[in-house]
């Protein structure tokens, strides 16, 4: 008896191929991107996630809660925006959050849940991407726009000493 075997075959390379095809999806993006289980815990990281966030060993996080990779001031947003994702409404935050070797960034971060296969659990899809320049421009901005506050409120206050100094030096010519 011969057993057919090319159309399992042709099944396992298909699958094979739409595997690789993820994975380049996911490596080309250079945002984060996480799945988070059940359970809050982190059960994928793509390669740009793991550059981004500094982690040299990522096996050290793979099965951790997210709330690793934040500050404790963070966590309650972190976990809000969880809870509104498992409640099946996209959630969005940013929040400053250092690398794992201490770098300042800051990141604007949106989670949807991601439905389970077969009755599974629903994970979490988390997408972070670093807006650290852009938080950093604003705050540029902020600094200027007090600058020129204060600038010309000095200048007016400069303009209505001269106005007055002249307006004493006319009176004693008359």
């Amino acid at each position: 008896m011969t057993l057919d075997v090319t159309d399992r075959h042709l099944a396992e390379e298909r699958l094979r191929e739409s595997e690789a095809f993820a994975h380049r999806v996911l490596g080309a993006t250079t945002d984060c991107v996480a799945v988070v289980d059940a359970e809050g815990q982190i059960a994928f990281l793509n390669e740009p996630g793991r550059c981004q966030k500094e982690i040299d060993d990522l096996s050290a996080v793979l099965g951790q809660p997210l709330e690793v990779l934040w500050p404790a001031e963070a966590v309650p947003v972190v976990r809000a925006a969880m809870a509104e994702a498992r409640a099946g409404r996209p959630a969005r935050f940013t929040a400053f959050g250092p690398t794992a070797k201490g770098a300042p960034r800051w990141r604007d971060v949106s989670f949807s849940s991601l439905p389970g296969a077969n009755g599974e659990a629903p994970r979490l899809l988390a997408v972070a991407r670093d807006v650290t320049a852009a938080k950093e421009a604003e705050a540029v901005l902020r600094e200027n726009d007090a600058r020129l506050r204060e600038l010309a409120e000095t200048l007016e206050d400069r303009v209505r000493e001269e106005v007055a100094a002249r307006e004493t030096a006319q009176a004693r010519l008359v």
